[in-house]
């Protein structure tokens, strides 16, 4: 299946996997009371790919890779977390080591990512995603095109499991596997 969208957008509904992460990282964060000290889980996803997160807190970061069965990495994110262990980005890596693109989080007062700004690997503007809750809490999400422009499937509503309210929202994009 082709993207057909100027700039690398998983569909909406698949952004509940990477709330859990951003949400969860906080807490890992906190749990170290030693430099150095990583915890990294790992999950094997219904398809028989691999999932492995690993949380550095010195660093700030969360690294979560994806391998084939035989553990050849497919693709690999690097979430970065401020001093507040709030994210603030991410950078896409393909199954080489090569970035295929940047994201810049801004947040609100609650500390969600409100807007999601895309880069090249160059840093050249791709588009970017914003997040506008409702009074619930329900994200409702807007795409804007590198020039500005609102791309026609946004502006709709996010389904998250079990309509739980979202603690620290961001989305989760990829080009189509090459």
């Amino acid at each position: 299946m082709l993207n057909k969208t100027p700039f690398p957008f998983y569909p909406v509904k698949t952004i509940a996997p990477i709330l859990l992460i951003l949400s969860l990282a906080p807490l890992a964060f906190g749990q170290f009371d030693t430099p150095a000290a990583l915890k990294s889980i790992s999950k094997v996803q219904p398809d028989g790919t691999m999932m492995t997160t690993v949380v550095d807190p010195d660093k700030h970061t969360t690294e979560e890779i994806h391998s084939d069965k035989s553990g050849k990495v497919l693709k690999k994110t690097l979430f970065i977390f401020n001093e507040n262990n709030v994210a603030s980005g991410a950078v896409y890596y393909d199954g080489k080591g090569v970035i295929r693109y940047k994201e810049r989080y801004t947040v609100d007062s609650s500390n969600r990512v409100a807007e999601s700004a895309i880069y090249s690997a160059t840093d050249q503007p791709l588009g970017r995603r914003v997040f506008n809750f409702d009074a619930k809490g329900n994200p409702h999400v807007e795409d804007y095109d590198a020039a500005g422009k609102l791309m026609p499937q946004s502006a709709m509503p996010t389904k998250r499991p079990n309509n739980a309210p979202p603690s620290a929202p961001t989305i989760r994009r990829a080009l189509p596997a090459r």
